[in-house]
């Protein structure tokens, strides 16, 4: 009898990708602690290396070099990612809710989410054009506001309101970047000089303000307008844009909450790094406030506390006593002065020039890289046991665990979950709903998909009933009512509502545009979990795989890729960044809801979806059907951010069968062309929620393309035609 494995009945959420954070998703990299769920929250799929900052402002990094791949990371932590941000927390029942998802319940929660520009003591015009530099994903993601303005103004002032350590470096950064395009003002407050750093050192950064040609202006600015700044003496300086470099202010639903705080709403932390209030609560970084020792806040300081975080956690976790943060009196500070240039402060020792900006780099590059991955995902990780209740190793111990009825949800999740939301079965808990059908055109369809391990579930319920929408549309209808049986992870209490509330809020969330009815529903444990939906919807058009018409034009509604996207995600391919995971994650939440309209207005045919056998054998399917052939044109736009790189060294596994299924039916006109041979591999492709394949009249090119681009933002992927039919099904070009 195989040995049934303990399942996660501890919770551990992590809010915010911070310095110390990410050194515990990468401890979670090597160890896995079994009981365990761990979910990482965080408003952006990378985690920015404020150390990196200003040579990114200078545009001697690009943005993949100083930030951290969350998602990637959380993979090989088996952690699950979710792209939100916190707005409220309930520390007296374990909640967080957040913006854009539902709420979570934790047994320990680990804040870790930097802090917002203080903005308390300024009059800010609405008029008036300002980046706030912290948090600093914001000061990165809105640079491109400075040169969209320098290329409509060519020369520029910019404010840099706050002449700390962060905004020198910012001012020669942008100074180094930009030249004579722009006129910088910095403004600093004598009363609220720079304390981390000797006076040597203080000289030096004015003296280079100053031969930079960066006006250094000692007053505290009150008001900013459209066209100027105003300080408190009511002396006006011109500026364009201002940027707000004035300290740290904490962030609102901090401030909300009822954790014991400092008098400037940060959280009373003891040396533990716990929450002086709320022991299943530690924070790090800018939102903590140390009880027993003043530090100014710093990058460097979040990174000696991550030390120290990712052992207490799991100490906490284990019942195990937890260990002193003490943090540094001093430590060495690196500053860039822009051109390849830094500036050393450690105690009274100050050094300037290329050599410190070298060792600044190696610094840098190193920490980044500690967080990056080259080889494939494995298993190979130290397994820690945390303690397990009476029932739990009851459960573990029983020598048969029934795997009929007995292993469905318990009744009362079950009850909780309908109850709170709009199910039929809410109030009776039947095990069929009654639909009112007034078509007698009905469409039906069935469609599981396997949960990719560690995703967003509620993303993963959104793409599941996406998946299964798709069969309803390429059938010419509109879907009007579906059942969904939810095989669930083997896991209790907060784990097990968590998966269940985001499968099904996420499948919810597109069945209200549907406006379609959740008539029955069933759920089971496994340790393969997934989601199967029938589908039912109403017949609109009269669609068949048998309706292409030589000379129609063949579209699909959105590129292709998921499959062997997915395979270099889950070997750590260098070159699928961030950017492109999202863009993979974002491609499968597209619906084709509004396509099908489209092609419905214009006499268009959805004449298949593409799923997981693969454009190639789809396609082939609608020839045989149609008694013609394609002509297909293909190129990079076919392709998810046009990854050929990846397509050449990756592939899904069910790509040999689809190709072996589909291979005698192509033929590739050059053979000689290199490339088309790569980007024809994406024929066997699987897809999960992938686009449909349309077929226009060519007269209709025009309009179809226009409208499709006003919905989607950008255009449907045009790849061939309808030929006469030939010796091969699809030939390419």
């Amino acid at each position: 009898m195989k040995k049934i494995k303990a399942p996660k009945f501890k919770v551990l959420v992590l809010v915010g990708a911070g310095h110390a954070n990410i050194q515990v998703l990468k401890k979670l990299t090597m160890k896995n602690y079994e009981g365990l769920q761990i979910i990482t929250i965080n408003n952006g799929y990378t985690s920015l290396y404020s150390g990196m900052t200003p040579g990114l402002i200078e545009n001697y990094y690009v943005l993949e070099d100083a930030s951290i791949n969350l998602a990637k990371l959380c993979k090989n932590a088996g952690s699950v990612f979710i792209n939100d941000e916190v707005i409220k927390l309930d520390e007296k029942k374990n909640i967080i809710y957040l913006k854009n998802h539902p709420p979570i319940k934790y047994n320990l929660l680990s804040l870790n989410i930097g802090c917002q520009s203080k903005i308390n003591d300024l009059e800010i015009s609405k008029e008036a054009e300002i980046i706030k530099v912290k948090p600093i994903s914001n000061l990165v993601n809105k640079i491109n506001s400075i040169e969209k303005l320098i290329l409509k103004e060519k020369v520029i002032s910019c404010s840099i309101i706050g002449g700390g350590i962060g905004g020198i470096e910012i001012a020669l950064a942008l100074q180094s970047r930009y030249q004579n395009s722009i006129k910088l003002n910095l403004f600093a407050d004598q009363n609220n000089i720079e304390k981390n750093i000797n006076s040597r050192t203080y000289k030096k950064l004015i003296a280079l303000l100053s031969y930079k040609n960066i006006n250094f202006v000692n007053s505290r600015i009150k008001n900013i307008k459209e066209s100027h700044v105003e300080d408190e003496e009511g002396k006006k300086f011109p500026t364009r844009i201002s940027i707000i470099s004035t300290g740290a202010m904490s962030l609102p639903w901090i401030i909300n909450s009822g954790l014991s705080l400092d008098e400037s709403g940060f959280i009373n932390v003891n040396s533990f790094l716990q929450s002086e209030s709320h022991k299943n609560i530690f924070a790090t970084g800018d939102i903590a406030s140390l009880n027993y020792q003043i530090r100014a806040k710093s990058g460097v300081m979040a990174v000696r506390q991550g030390e120290k975080l990712k052992e207490n956690l799991f100490r906490f976790l284990l019942n195990k006593d937890p260990i002193h943060f003490k943090p540094q009196s001093s430590w060495l500070c690196l500053i860039g002065t822009g051109g390849k240039n830094a500036l050393l402060n450690w105690g009274q020792f100050t050094i300037h020039g290329k050599l410190i900006w070298q060792l600044k780099e190696l610094i840098d590059r190193k920490f980044v890289e500690k967080f990056s991955f080259e080889n494939p995902m494995n298993n190979l990780k130290d397994i820690i046991k945390l303690p397990l209740s009476d029932k739990i190793i009851n459960q573990i111990n029983l020598k048969m665990r029934c795997e009929g009825c007995g292993s469905k949800l318990s009744k009362g999740d079950l009850s909780d979950y309908l109850h709170n939301t709009n199910s039929l079965n809410a109030e009776v808990l039947s095990d069929a709903a009654t639909i009112h059908i007034t078509s007698n055109k009905f469409t039906q369809s069935i469609d599981h998909i396997k949960y990719f391990a560690e995703m967003n579930p509620y993303n993963f319920g959104r793409i599941a009933y996406l998946h299964s929408q798709n069969d309803i549309l390429s059938a010419g209808s509109e879907v009007n009512s579906f059942s969904v049986s939810l095989g669930l992870p083997y896991n209790e209490n907060e784990a097990q509502k968590y998966f269940l509330e985001y499968f099904m809020q996420g499948i919810n969330s597109e069945s209200e545009i549907d406006k379609s009815i959740f008539a029955s529903g069933h759920t089971y444990t496994s340790e393969e979990p997934g989601i199967t939906i029938n589908m039912n919807g109403i017949k609109i058009l009269d669609t068949f795989k048998n309706q292409a018409v030589e000379g129609d034009l063949i579209y699909l509604t959105k590129p292709l890729g998921i499959g062997f996207l997915m395979a270099a995600f889950n070997h750590n391919s260098i070159n699928l960044t961030a950017r492109v995971y999202e863009k993979i994650i974002n491609n499968m939440l597209i619906s084709n809801k509004s396509a099908f309209a489209i092609a419905k207005k214009y006499n268009a045919k959805p004449l298949t979806d593409i799923s997981g056998f693969g454009l190639g054998s789809h396609l082939i399917d609608i020839c045989k059907s149609s008694n013609l052939s394609a002509s297909l044109k293909l190129n990079r736009e076919i392709v998810i951010d046009g990854c050929l790189e990846d397509l050449k060294l990756y592939k899904s596994s069910a790509y040999e069968d689809n190709k072996n299924n589909a291979i005698s039916e192509i033929e590739i006109l050059d053979d000689n062309n290199k490339e088309i041979h790569n980007i024809s591999k994406i024929l066997f492709d699987p897809q999960t929620s992938g686009p449909l394949l349309i077929s226009l009249n060519q007269d209709l090119k025009q309009k179809f393309e226009i409208e499709f681009e006003k919905i989607y933002d950008f255009k449907p992927i045009l790849i061939g035609y309808f030929q006469k039919k030939e010796k091969f099904s699809i030939s390419i070009s």
